[in-house]
């Protein structure tokens, strides 16, 4: 396979980007679910890995840390000291 061309992989990591935009919280869902959304991320991020689909693998995981680093710290519920937190941030 020929190797591409950085400005390719640069445009195409921008798009990956792109799919994984940074969420407001919204104070109205319990942050329960936003826990529950991390596991999602997370179980379909090991699916991706498993097919070797590395580019859905990236946007999976992309939009974990959007949630664990920026959207659940805004949160009304939010603590850093909640296990679940915790346990995601490692």
């Amino acid at each position: 396979m020929p190797a591409s061309r950085p400005g390719a992989r640069d445009g195409l990591i921008d798009a990956l980007n792109r799919s994984a935009p940074t969420r407001a919280a919204n104070n109205a869902l319990p942050i329960a679910a936003y826990y529950r959304g991390c596991d999602l991320l997370i179980s379909q991020a090991k699916v991706y890995r498993a097919s070797g689909n590395e580019e859905q693998l990236y946007v999976m995981l992309m939009r974990f840390a959007s949630l664990v680093i920026e959207t659940i710290p805004r949160h009304a519920q939010y603590s850093p000291e909640a296990p679940q937190y915790r346990a995601f941030k490692q």
